[in-house]
């Protein structure tokens, strides 16, 4: 498991158990910024950096289960004391987006298929997911779970994507219910209606 002692350090601090389900992704929102300009960011590096002044590092792989504002809220205190540190002698940030679906690298999940939507539904209260993305409709083994009043069934869904030659679409209408995936259709962001979806595939871990 990637970074696996800063992982356990944030299973530890939010009391996590092993039994739990947890989502599982590369946390790729964390930037330098300096005069309003993004940097790239090496982790390692700044690891290293921090370490030397006894301080927690940021790290790169995350698990979180439904109290994703949890693991939310260590993060920015662990960025809080690095930009408090200052371990670069210039002006420099960490800052960490709300991000949206397709900003991510593929997610995974650890635990009951079930129990992924919960998961999904806590990281979107404005910390690893921003709450301006919609979610049109989740699916996960022979269950649909519409979010969108406009439509009242996984047919009707079905019947509207008819004809449409999206890849997104595509992944919805020949989704594999035999499979252990959860497929989650959401918008590009604030201005999505709908009509605009983008599609996340979220497999288990290996």
């Amino acid at each position: 498991m990637k970074n696996s002692m800063l992982l356990l350090a944030l299973f530890l601090c939010v009391g996590a158990s092993a039994r739990e389900t947890t989502v599982e992704f590369n946390l790729t929102g964390v930037t330098f910024v300096r005069k309003n300009r993004e940097l790239p960011l090496k982790m390692v590096n700044v690891n290293k950096k921090l370490k030397k002044k006894g301080l927690d590092g940021l790290p790169s792989w995350l698990a979180v289960n439904k109290n994703a504002i949890a693991y939310w809220k260590i993060l920015m205190k662990r960025v809080e004391d690095a930009n408090k540190a200052g371990i670069y002698k210039s002006e420099l940030l960490f800052t960490i987006d709300h991000g949206y679906f397709y900003q991510y690298p593929p997610m995974c999940y650890r635990g009951k298929i079930e129990e992924v939507v919960p998961v999904i539904d806590g990281m979107m209260k404005d910390n690893f997911l921003t709450s301006e993305q919609g979610i049109f409709a989740i699916r996960w083994g022979s269950q649909t779970d519409i979010r969108d009043d406009s439509f009242k069934s996984e047919k009707a869904i079905n019947e509207y994507f008819d004809g449409m030659n999206e890849e997104e679409i595509a992944e919805w209408v020949n989704f594999d219910k035999r499979s252990k995936n959860v497929l989650v259709m959401s918008n590009l962001g604030p201005q999505g209606d709908g009509t605009d979806l983008y599609a996340t595939t979220i497999k288990p871990c290996r």
